[in-house]
């Protein structure tokens, strides 16, 4: 029983890590897919991306602290994961 919630929370905490890398790293496709298709289609992510952290950022520590919040989830869920790792 001890493993099986072990392994649900490993499971739980890599899901939520690799959500927040696919997300991160879509961000680079979607950027070249507006640059191509801006004339075509309104898409505004590089708009909505500069908007964000324009927005983060203008509220000087509480807006850096609230970046690395953000982006440190992630990686605190990665080091999670892999530190439940050792009692399997």
């Amino acid at each position: 029983m001890k493993k099986f919630f072990i392994n649900f929370f490993r499971f739980i905490l890599w899901a939520y890590a690799m959500l927040g890398y696919i997300f991160v790293m879509s961000l680079v496709p979607l950027i070249l897919l507006e640059l191509l298709l801006n004339p075509i289609l309104d898409i505004r992510v590089i708009d909505n991306v500069l908007g964000f952290s324009e927005a983060i950022l203008s509220n000087g520590v509480i807006g850096l602290l609230a970046i690395v919040l953000y982006a440190g989830q992630f990686f605190l869920s990665y080091y999670l994961y892999k530190r439940l790792s050792g009692f399997v």
